[in-house]
C-alpha cells in the first residue's frame, strides 16, 4: 500500500545520515558518536540546502565512504559544489564545529557532552532555531 511505500523511501532517506562505521564495522554498536554524525550532516544540509554527500541510496553511502577512505578525513572537501555557497562565508566556530561532528574515527569525534558545551551550542541556548540558522549565514557572527 503507499503508506508502506512511503514509510519505506523515508526510511531509505533517513538512512543517508547514517556514520561511517555503520558500513565499516561488522555489526556496528550503536554508540554517542553516531548521532553527532548524523548532526554534522543536518547542519550542512541546513547550511547548503541540500544533502550534502554526492549520493542518494544507503548502497551509494556505502561506496562512496568505500571509495574515498583515504580523503574522507576531509569530509566537507566531498562535500556537494552549491554554485554561490562559501564554507568561509560560514563563521569558523561553526566550521569546526561541522568538522568535529563529521570525524570519521567515532572516538575522535566531538562527543555530546563537549558539543553541549560547544560555544556554538551553549550560547544560543534560548534562541530559536530559525534564529540559529540566520545568525550562522552570517559571515563572522556566532
Amino acid at each position: 500500500d503507499l503508506c508502506s511505500v512511503l514509510a519505506n523511501k523515508q526510511q531509505q532517506q533517513l538512512n543517508l545520515y547514517d556514520p561511517p562505521e555503520k558500513f565499516n564495522l561488522p555489526k556496528a554498536l550503536s554508540s554517542s558518536a553516531s548521532p553527532v554524525w548524523s548532526l554534522g550532516l543536518i547542519l550542512s544540509h541546513c547550511l547548503l540546502g541540500m544533502y550534502p554527500l554526492p549520493v542518494q541510496s544507503t548502497e551509494e553511502l556505502a561506496s562512496f565512504f568505500a571509495t574515498n577512505e583515504k580523503q574522507i578525513g576531509k569530509i566537507r572537501s566531498l562535500f556537494v559544489a552549491v554554485e554561490g555557497f562559501d564554507w568561509e562565508s560560514i563563521a569558523p566556530q561553526l566550521r569546526l564545529l561541522i568538522d568535529r561532528c563529521l570525524e570519521v574515527d567515532p572516538l575522535l569525534r566531538i562527543t555530546v557532552p563537549e558539543l553541549l558545551d560547544n560555544i556554538v551550542i551553549s550560547r544560543y541556548k534560548n534562541t530559536t532555531l530559525v534564529d540559529l540558522i540566520a545568525n550562522w549565514n552570517v559571515k563572522g557572527q556566532l
